[in-house]
C-alpha cells in the first residue's frame, strides 16, 4: 500500500519550490476583463523592448509607447522585494555538536 503512493509523493515534493503567486501565473478557465488586462499591461509591460532589437511591430496601438527606463528600473527594484526569498546574506555561525548557544 506504501509503494502505491510513493510516485504521487515524489511529484508532490519535487513541486514544492515551484510554484510562486508573485511569478506564476496559472491558466483561468474564464479570461480576465479587457480593462484587467490593460492594467496589468501597465503595470508590468510584458511587450519586447524596442531599445534591445530591431523594431518587430507587435505591440498593441496602445502600448506604441514604451515606459521610460527609470520607471522600469524602479519596477524591478521594487520586484526584487517581492519575489527574493529572505535569507541572510551570511550563513548563521555554526556550533558545535549538542550546543545550545554560541561557545564563549
Amino acid at each position: 500500500m506504501p509503494h502505491r503512493y510513493l510516485p504521487l509523493v515524489l511529484i508532490f515534493a519535487s513541486l514544492t519550490g515551484c510554484l510562486s503567486p508573485f511569478s506564476t501565473r496559472l491558466p483561468e478557465v474564464v479570461g480576465r476583463p479587457a480593462e484587467v488586462e490593460r492594467r496589468a499591461s501597465q503595470i508590468k509591460d510584458p511587450y519586447p523592448d524596442s531599445r534591445l532589437g530591431p523594431e518587430v511591430g507587435f505591440r498593441p496601438l496602445e502600448f506604441q509607447e514604451q515606459r521610460a527606463e527609470p520607471v522600469n528600473a524602479k519596477d524591478r527594484y521594487y520586484s526584487g522585494f517581492v519575489s527574493r526569498p529572505r535569507v541572510s546574506p551570511t550563513p548563521a555561525p555554526a556550533y558545535p555538536p549538542g550546543a545550545m548557544a554560541p561557545p564563549m
